[in-house]
Formats: structure tokens, sequence, C-alpha cells
């Protein structure tokens, strides 16, 4: 949706940030003016395959996020090649991020790609939806009802069955799920008795 909204309403708005998302292979876009962009993907989220393919709830072909950004640049005629850097870890036990850059485009625009690998990091399975949602319910009990509800509303949209509102909830829910995997888990320090 960002994407559509940056190359349809250039005009009016100076910047987009697709959260989880990479550009439709169908996408035609020309904006009247260069767009900054910033985009946040994981590299092993289910629904939008990090490297292409065919997004799960929509069923749309996409191309990969590296791809997504690249075409981006293209679009904002900025440098040809990114700037590639990695945040590290805040804390023993979190995760590194990628980072790609693209500067030098025009009227100032500016593309950035930034990946992590969450579940993968925190241990999760990534593949199979019900051993996710087993792994995750033995350290996040919390959210793991919220994961199910989502990933059944994900199944509704493709089979045009679910309402904006579902969506809306999904994407609370999901958001839940992501804010408990990213927190730095809490070590306990273990004293002896004598």
């Amino acid at each position: 949706m960002a994407m559509k909204v940056g190359c349809a309403m250039a005009d009016r708005i100076a910047a987009i940030a697709p959260v989880g998302a990479a550009r439709p292979k169908t996408m035609v876009c020309l904006p009247t003016r260069p767009v900054s962009v910033v985009m946040i993907n994981g590299t092993s989220d289910p629904v939008v395959p990090y490297g292409g393919g065919t997004e799960h709830n929509l069923k749309l072909p996409v191309v990969s996020v590296e791809d997504s950004a690249k075409a981006w640049a293209k679009i904002d005629r900025c440098a040809e090649k990114p700037s590639q850097t990695k945040l590290p870890a805040h804390e023993k036990g979190g995760m590194e991020t990628k980072v790609e850059t693209y500067d030098g485009c025009q009227q100032a625009a500016q593309v950035v790609s930034y990946s992590a690998s969450v579940k993968k990091t925190r241990g999760y399975a990534v593949s199979d939806f019900d051993q996710r949602a087993a792994d995750i319910s033995v350290d996040h009990p919390r959210v793991v009802e919220n994961y199910r509800s989502a990933h059944e509303i994900a199944l509704r949209v493709g089979k045009d069955a679910a309402t904006t509102e579902d969506l809306r909830t999904a994407m609370i829910h999901y958001r839940s799920l992501f804010e408990e995997l990213v927190q730095v888990p809490a070590t306990v320090e273990r004293k002896e008795v004598a």
C-alpha cells in the first residue's frame, strides 16, 4: 500500500516507509517527483518472501526486497550501487541489521532498506506455521493466540474474505508478536546458597 501511495501521490507526500513489503512485479510506478523510501523487512518473513516470489496473502508475484529498493533508487535517480552497513546488536542476544542506502538521488531523496532476521535470530522455525506457533508459545504465551488469529486473517485475505477491520486487527496482533521477539531476553542471575 505504501509503495502504491508513493507512486500515485508523490506531489502530496515526501516519503514512504513500507514495512514487510516488496514491490509487485506488475507495479507501474511513475511518480511526479522523487520520493524518499525507508524499507523495513525481515529476511525470514513467511508472508512476503525476502528473495522474491509469491506474496502469500494476496498470491501476488513480487521482486526481492533488494530489487525493490533498487527499483525505487532508479525511479528517484539515485546512485547505482548502495552503500552497505550493519547496525550492531544493541545487547548480547540481539540481532544485527543490514542497511543498504542509496544516496545521490534527485531532489535530496534517499532510499534506505533495513533487513533483519528476527525469528531466525531468536531460534524459531520459519517455514511451518504450526511449528512456529508451537515454538513461540513456549517463550511468548501471551501473544501466541494473537499470532494464530492474525494468521487466520491472513489466510482469509487470499480468499477475499477479510475486511479492512480484520486487516487492522491482524497488523496489531503481528506487531505485538514482533515487539515481543525483538526484546532482548532478560538474564536470570542465580545465587548459590551456602
